[in-house]
């Protein structure tokens, strides 16, 4: 049975230094975080490519960003592939933080089981050098797919990996967990249109307590300002699985139209609009069969009163399917042809 907490009404409390980042940057900010860190003497660096982490051992850069690093790994006792997750340098004094996100995502995974979820295979708690392994996918994310495609795909496609992430997602809501951060970078799409939900390191349990942290009350501010659903934004934090609803929504409005739903630069003016603005209808953007219906699917996902969203899952898939039958086939390709 899925959680319908109702958000409380309070004023947006957002930290000064989320102005020095971009827009569709994951903040996770504590109180001794600062954006532009300087180099201090107990900084950990990463770890070297050869070393080994566990089961693991790192082989080649993949992705970086400002909360963590991912490696192209190997489970030295199965020869396996996986993508190894570390946290990136950063000052003894932030990493509280972020070791607490990183062992909520080994929570999560440790109880999901899905074909559109990564899988987990390895994760260490480790004082200096914590990390996690999960399944390594031949893969590129929704972002650098719509690049790939010019700027924007097709409605179709569009709405084909919405509904794979729609399926990983409402398992993960039977459970009371909720992803808090999707956005275009963390679904992965193969060559064949398999869909992965990853990062599931901001995820909330609703009506539970999270993992036990010495950190967990330093938390200010989680999210990414492009596609924050307005709750998150609130003193208190209240979500649902209503709160992902939005960020699909924000989600699909970049993919199909090619433009983020608010065009603003700074986290704090993108974080404000998506609380107290409308966006732009997304077929005021692109006019293509199965447009119409998908634009007004996309505005009521993004409703900014979660009560005024897609309520259960099925409702929201059947709505998706809807869209699908009016599109384009001849769009829906994964790999462009040049």
């Amino acid at each position: 049975m899925l959680a319908t907490a109702a958000p409380k009404a309070h004023h947006a409390e957002m930290p000064s230094e989320l102005d020095d980042m971009d827009v569709m940057q994951t903040a996770v900010i504590g109180k001794a975080s600062t954006v532009n860190d300087t180099p201090e003497l107990d900084d950990i660096p990463l770890p070297p490519l050869g070393a080994f982490l566990g089961r693991c051992r790192l082989k080649t850069h993949m992705a970086a960003g400002r909360n963590s690093a991912i490696y192209l790994g190997e489970l030295w006792d199965l020869k396996l592939p996986v993508a190894v997750k570390v946290l990136a340098p950063r000052r003894r004094a932030d990493r509280p933080v972020l070791v607490t996100h990183l062992r909520n995502e080994f929570h999560a995974l440790a109880r999901l089981s899905h074909t559109n979820v990564a899988r987990l295979w390895d994760y260490r708690d480790d004082p200096e050098a914590p990390h996690l392994a999960t399944e390594y996918v031949d893969s590129m994310t929704l972002e650098n797919l719509r690049v790939s495609h010019g700027g924007r795909v097709s409605p179709r496609l569009a709405v084909r990996v919405a509904l794979r992430a729609l399926d990983a997602l409402a398992t993960a809501w039977r459970l009371g967990i909720v992803h808090r951060d999707i956005k275009p970078e963390n679904l992965l799409v193969t060559p064949h249109g398999d869909v992965k939900v990853i990062d599931w390191g901001l995820c909330g349990t609703v009506d539970e307590e999270q993992p036990a942290a010495p950190s967990a009350e330093t938390i200010r501010f989680i999210g990414t300002p492009a596609y924050l659903p307005p709750e998150m934004a609130r003193a208190g934090r209240p979500f649902d699985h209503r709160t992902d609803v939005y960020g699909l929504g924000a989600t699909i409005y970049h993919a199909v139209t090619g433009r983020l739903p608010f065009s603003y630069r700074k986290p704090t003016q993108m974080i404000l609009a998506h609380m107290n603005e409308e966006p732009v209808a997304p077929f005021e953007h692109v006019q293509e069969p199965g447009m119409l219906r998908l634009s007004e699917v996309v505005l009521r996902m993004m409703a900014k009163a979660p009560s005024d969203r897609f309520q259960r899952p099925d409702d929201l898939r059947e709505e998706l399917n809807r869209v699908l039958a009016e599109t384009n086939a001849n769009g829906s390709k994964i790999i462009k042809k040049r």
